[in-house]
């Protein structure tokens, strides 16, 4: 008994002994500290803590910067002292020369935390509270382990690789646009930018980072993974100021008691911190034992047309793979980058995004300069890497709210050893003499000054608090040139600097980048009477009004007036165009791919025939196109079901159905590539048979193309036009139940007066009763009216759609027409705004109607023809030697089509064939439509505009 007193006294004193020293210690650094200038302590308890951390802190952040020197000394808890630093020379030796000695603090870095990263094991790491949120992830590591994981990563964030990442960028906002467009057509007028810009960077970080998708990007839908990621850094703030306790609560005990002692803690924003991490860590899990299991089967994630690998996490596994073993990283390691990327990525670059647009529309002649720079350049396409570093506006206001309003400000390092920190230019002390350098102790916390070093009036001048994007636009002061401020980019603390600086600054660059060139040209941004307010938090974010808790940035957003004029002078030259042009009189259909009118007119009355939903209109007699008759100047068919969005067809690791360029024609004489078409969800196999189920996607089949001609026109030489499914790469159109419409002797049983009543075809008006509601997807079914017209100019049938909601499925009249954004969600986001477009409807005076442009119909519909051609011929000559060898069956006569030889009107020729002669017609120009309408079948790929399936 005596000796367990005698130890606990003598650990009290070891206890009271050690304080003593670190207590002189301090004392005799802080009276060092004391003399350098900073606002007063307005707690013992939390110094200025509260006034640092607290929300509405950007106050007090730009009294540290504006008032006090480069170094400031602020109060930490318990007269602890703390420094705010930003003269240039210092921050060069705490980031880059002396960054070892400078490193995150022990509450950032050192201590152990357990984290459950599977269901099957739990780890514990030497780690922090960003260990504690990552695993051991770039953010959480220092030294040799935090050199290996950044050599490996810098390939995958260098200039090259984002240049390979654009298409994916571009693809994700397109979307985001789509989804804008259909909440302002719907909506108040205003709408909570900062959710869009949340999602949108989850999904870029998703698709571009991890190779899968995280949201859809669709009107009234949620990512439960996405409003973890933005619960997150909130959920960090609440328990900020616990984070000094964490290197002590790390040593009670081993890692399992720790778990379990966090589980009972009755303090809420801790236990819902912990539920947070649990949640990401479990799809970070998922996420990367699937891309394990897609190397292991040879397979990759989000890749390009060739096939190869552009997803930042599987190109950093293979390297992993091959690396060697100094440098190869472990599993946990690896594991690690997933929620290290998510979330370092997320929040950040969409809150960016998001002050970037509330400054244009706090400045609205800064909003228009910079839109009619990038319409100027951009030209109606899309811009590359480098057209996008070229717009000097565009950088420049991307450069001056990154150094005005840095997203990230609460960044602080720990002295690792007693040492010394160097100045620039010698500060004033509280004394009244000049200070040099910084005597620093061990353990002392610095927070880099990032708003500081941004905003200094020495160095960026007297407007340094004015965000004013022309200071780019010209040299910059000869202060800030000859600075030696070491931030990374631009000469800016924003990104850091040294071996810790943000190493995905690229990505971020080029997502606002592409945001902007592609919202600013479709919207314009204006504010709301709500008093918009950011606040202070590991990102800054912003809310409604200073009160208001909930992170929003409500903005109005109005269509630009500038592209609807554009777009007014645009259908008059199309107009004036179509008229010019002259009426094809020669058939080209098999040689071009193009029709004339009278050929225009054969196939429709074949489709009319065959298949009744689809029958001829007139228009309006005003706008009659006198090369074609007056009672069949288009057709239509009503009541086309569209049972899904095609924005819905999210991109996974498991979904085989990417969007692909596919090659329609040949290399030309002068070397230009052939052209290329976009063929989208090819792959999505159907879960239940179109041809009996109309609510479902008859997809056309994906056919490897082995003679070097169009991957889509060999897979739609291989269609079935009667709906049957091949059996084979080359197997030969089946058309036996397609009989011929100008047959004289048929049967009794197919004359339409005793014949049995006919498959009732997809497209008609459907009872929403009828229509299974699928999970997450519709509740309703929206309708589509589709048209098929001539197109003059392009010498092609041209596709026309127009929409109705899911309320009108049941009404003949008063239907709630869609509006533009709402038909885009039923347009794959390759052809959104692209290859469909609104535009007047040629055949009516006031009729606005969504368009698949003609352009490439020509050069698809050649390919598809020279492959159906040629299968058409062969089983023709077939079908000769059949007859000649003996009577014909019944269904052969069905066949009869197949020997008659075309007289140039439609008709039959009845002109007999000379012994041996072998010319056969092939594809006969009336099945063009048929045909015709499976290639638009893969442009809108949820719209069942192919009503010939089902026969």
């Amino acid at each position: 008994m005596i000796d367990i007193i005698t130890a606990l006294w003598g650990a009290l004193l070891l206890i009271i002994m050690w304080f003593l020293r670190y207590y002189m210690k301090q004392r005799f650094f802080n009276s060092i500290l004391d003399n350098i200038p900073g606002p007063p302590s307005s707690s013992f308890w939390t110094g200025n803590l509260q006034q640092f951390f607290g929300r509405h802190g950007y106050g007090f952040h730009e009294e540290l910067a504006q008032n006090y020197g480069s170094v400031v000394k602020i109060h930490g808890s318990f007269g602890r002292r703390l420094l705010y630093v930003f003269d240039p020379k210092a921050l060069h030796t705490m980031t880059v020369k002396d960054q070892a000695t400078f490193e995150e603090g022990s509450d950032f870095i050192k201590c152990d935390i357990s984290v459950s990263y599977s269901h099957a094991s739990i780890f514990t790491w030497r780690s922090s509270a960003n260990l504690l949120v990552f695993g051991p992830g770039l953010l959480s590591t220092l030294g040799e382990q935090h050199r290996r994981q950044k050599k490996m990563l810098n390939p995958v964030f260098s200039i090259n690789h984002m240049r390979r990442l654009l298409p994916i960028f571009y693809e994700t906002v397109h979307q985001l646009r789509i989804a804008m467009m259909s909440e302002a057509a719907t909506g108040d007028g205003e709408m909570d930018i900062l959710d869009w810009m949340g999602r949108m960077s989850l999904e870029l970080i998703g698709r571009g980072g991890l190779g899968t998708s995280f949201d859809s990007l669709i009107v009234g839908t949620k990512s439960d993974y996405g409003e973890v990621m933005k619960s997150t850094f909130a959920a960090l703030q609440d328990v900020f100021i616990l984070r000094p306790l964490l290197p002590y609560v790390s040593r009670l005990g081993p890692a399992w008691f720790r778990r379990r002692m966090v589980e009972i803690i009755p303090y809420q924003p801790v236990r819902k911190l912990k539920s947070l991490v649990d949640k990401m860590a479990d799809r970070s899990t998922k996420i990367y034992q699937e891309k394990r299991a897609a190397l292991r089967d040879g397979d990759g994630g989000t890749s390009t047309q060739s096939g190869e690998a552009t997803d930042i996490m599987t190109i950093l596994m293979k390297m992993n793979m091959v690396a060697d073993d100094e440098d190869r990283l472990s599993d946990d390691e690896v594991h690690a980058q997933v929620s290290t990327m998510t979330l370092a990525a997320t929040d950040t670059t969409s809150n960016a995004s998001s002050r970037v647009l509330h400054l244009l529309a706090e400045h609205p002649q800064v909003q228009e300069m910079l839109r009619r720079e990038i319409v100027d350049a951009c030209d109606g396409d899309e811009l590359s890497y480098d057209q996008l570093n070229r717009l000097p506006y565009l950088d420049a206001v991307l450069r001056e709210t990154l150094r005005l309003y840095p997203p990230a400000t609460l960044l602080s390092r720990e002295a690792t050893e007693d040492t010394v920190l160097p100045l620039s230019e010698p500060i004033l002390g509280v004394d009244g003499q000049l200070i040099h350098e910084v005597p620093i102790c061990k353990g002392t916390e610095l927070f880099v000054g990032v708003l500081g070093s941004n905003t200094c009036k020495t160095i960026w001048g007297e407007d340094a608090l004015e965000w004013k994007p022309e200071r780019w636009l010209s040299p910059l002061p000869n202060t800030v040139i000859k600075s030696p401020i070491p931030g990374v980019y631009s000469k800016l603390m924003t990104f850091l600097s040294g071996k810790r600086s943000c190493i995905g600054f690229k990505f971020a660059e080029l997502e606002i980048k592409v945001i902007l060139s592609m919202l600013l040209p479709t919207f314009t941004f204006e504010l709301t009477d709500k008093p918009i307010t950011w606040n202070v938090a590991t990102v800054y974010y912003p809310t409604a009004s200073p009160e208001d808790t909930q992170p929003q940035l409500p903005l109005k957003e109005s269509a630009n007036h500038f592209f609807a004029n554009m777009h007014a002078i645009q259908q008059q030259y199309w107009a004036v165009r179509d008229y010019l042009s002259p009426v094809l009189k020669e058939s080209k259909f098999k040689e071009h791919g193009r029709i004339t009118p009278e050929e225009f007119v054969a196939a429709g009355d074949f489709l009319a025939y065959k298949f009744p939903v689809w029958s001829w209109e007139k228009g309006d007699a005003s706008k009659a196109r006198d090369y074609l008759p007056t009672d069949k100047q288009y057709l239509v068919t009503r009541g086309v079901p569209c049972l899904r969005r095609a924005t819905a067809l999210a991109y996974t690791d498991a979904d085989e159905d990417a969007e692909r360029l596919l090659s329609i024609g040949d290399l030309s004489s002068t070397g230009n590539e052939a052209d290329e078409w976009v063929e989208t969800h090819a792959g999505r196999a159907s879960d239940i048979d179109s041809g009996a189920n109309p609510g479902v996607i008859d997809d056309i089949p994906d056919v490897d193309d082995h003679t070097g001609e169009g991957a889509l026109a060999s897979a739609m030489g291989n269609v079935s036009l009667s709906g049957a499914n091949g059996d084979g790469v080359g197997e030969i159109p089946d058309m036996d139940e397609i009989p011929d419409m100008e047959e004289e002797d048929l049967e009794a049983d197919d004359d339409e007066a005793t014949a049995a009543p006919r498959v009732t075809p997809t497209s008609r008006i459907i009872d929403s009763s009828e229509v299974e509601v699928a999970k997450g997807n519709l509740l309703q079914v929206r309708t589509y009216d589709v048209m098929i017209s001539y197109d003059k100019y392009y010498q092609t049938p041209r596709i026309w759609l127009i929409g109705y909601d899911e309320a009108s499925i049941n009404l003949a009249f008063n239907r709630t027409p869609l509006t533009p954004p709402q038909i885009f969600q039923d347009v794959s986001a390759d052809h959104a705004f692209k290859t469909v477009t609104i535009e007047a409807f040629p055949h009516s005076t006031s009729l606005q109607a969504a368009s698949v442009h003609p352009c490439k119909h020509a050069s698809v519909m050649k390919k598809v023809i020279e492959r159906m051609n040629a299968g058409v011929i062969e089983e023709q000559q077939a079908q000769r030697k059949a007859f000649a060898s003996g009577p014909a069956s019944p269904k052969d006569k069905q066949k009869k089509w197949l020997f008659r030889r075309a007289s140039g009107n439609g008709k039959e020729d009845k002109t007999p064939t000379t012994p041996g002669e072998e010319e056969m017609e092939g594809m006969r120009v009336d099945f063009y439509l048929v045909v015709f309408l499976k290639f638009i079948a893969s442009i809108v790929p949820t719209i069942e505009v192919d009503s010939t399936t089902a026969f």
